[in-house]
């Protein structure tokens, strides 16, 4: 009996990972009502992080709390209270809170962006007790370098005169000239914080939050040259402050800087991948299998640096287990790429335009269709010639 492992990134602004996986599924089940088909939802740390994780998790407990978001409105979010080799542990997605994907990205965005939603679930997470920490940092909407998650922790911005900034719009953008740390660094002693990311880039500079990523979330080229010199200058007050060099951690540009952030009260940057693939067994179940589907909106050279598709072919790879590739598109030329993969095949059935390629039912007919063409190759190929 043939045991089929898919792991399907979601098709963004189409289908989620789980819809893509069960389409499919069903593709494969079709053609052989006898494989043993298992679907993982998967994510790299952005959304649908927090979604992905949960159903590895044989005790949990999902914990609902009021929070803000990246324009200081109030929410309601989710996050996962769980013990993971006897230690208490709080997961929590950022982009549910301060998502890139709740507003529409404008300079406007940028002003007002913070991460004080952030800290005040982790805030929370601390009074229940939890001892380590696990905080996926993809797709976050604010550049305002971790912050607003300080101050939701009680970490005061100051001026010369030892006045106190206000809470509210980006934080980083206010002429403040020193941080009071308030005994946050010592919340945070004996707990072990991880930074779940795939990014990893630096506070400032060049190859920082700011000039990275501060364009997609709607940022002018003054405000990212703004944005930087603020990130620039924190690095070095922290540094002073601290002890924590800012521009020597990989990954602390990521989510806006919300990773260096994280990084001053002690975070360790880990692959937001691997520790999805790791609760949820993705590997182990890979190690077993006969053949595994991946995929996700777009397949092209880009897909080589650390995108879903590409992660999980590196481990089907170290199984020794053949990988079928599905996407919304493929380019026509993948280059080093196409030799991870038995084959990457587009699942465009007729000649559609991007809008109507994009609705859920195109997708979810064609991933079921090429799907089950390519199991049927497959199956065949395995069969000894007559």
């Amino acid at each position: 009996m043939e045991k089929i492992v898919i792991a399907m990134d979601s098709f963004k602004g189409s289908i989620s990972s789980l819809e893509a996986g069960q389409a499919v599924a069903q593709g494969i089940q079709a053609q052989d009502s006898s494989a043993k088909v298992e679907v993982f939802e998967i994510a790299d740390g952005g959304e649908g992080s927090l979604s992905a994780v949960q159903k590895g998790l044989s005790e949990k407990e999902i914990v609902t709390i009021q929070t803000v978001d990246l324009l200081s409105r109030e929410i309601e979010v989710d996050y996962v209270l769980t013990t993971l080799h006897g230690v208490r542990t709080a997961i929590i997605e950022s982009a549910k809170i301060i998502g890139l994907h709740l507003v529409e990205p404008t300079a406007e965005i940028v002003i007002q962006g913070t991460s004080y939603g952030v800290g005040v679930v982790l805030a929370d997470a601390l009074k229940r007790k939890a001892q380590q920490f696990i905080v996926f940092l993809g797709g976050s909407g604010t550049t305002d370098g971790g912050l607003g998650l300080w101050q939701a922790l009680g970490v005061k911005l100051l001026d010369t005169a030892g006045n106190e900034f206000s809470p509210l719009g980006n934080p980083l953008l206010q002429p403040f000239s020193s941080l009071d740390f308030c005994g946050v660094l010592e919340m945070f002693h004996e707990k072990t914080l991880i930074l779940a990311s795939d990014v990893t880039s630096f506070y400032g500079g060049e190859n920082g939050a700011a000039h990275i990523f501060a364009k997609q979330k709607g940022a002018t080229p003054e405000q990212i040259i703004q944005l930087d010199k603020a990130l620039l200058r924190v690095a070095k007050i922290v540094q002073v402050q601290t002890g924590v060099d800012l521009q020597m951690f990989q990954g602390s540009g990521a989510a806006g800087g919300l990773g260096g952030g994280l990084a001053v009260l002690g975070g360790t940057n880990q692959s937001g991948f691997e520790v999805i693939a790791q609760l949820i067994g993705l590997e182990r179940a890979i190690s077993t299998a006969t053949l595994v589907y991946t995929g996700e909106g777009s397949i092209d050279r880009q897909s080589s640096f650390g995108k879903v598709p590409m992660k999980v072919a590196e481990l089907a790879k170290k199984a020794q287990v053949p990988v079928i590739a599905l996407a919304g598109r493929r380019e026509e030329t993948l280059g080093e790429l196409e030799k991870m993969f038995a084959g990457v095949f587009s699942i465009q059935l007729q000649a559609n335009t991007l809008k109507q390629a994009l609705m859920p039912e195109v997708a979810k007919a064609g991933l079921c269709v090429v799907s089950a063409q390519t199991y049927k190759l497959f199956q065949q190929g395995k069969e000894p010639p007559a």
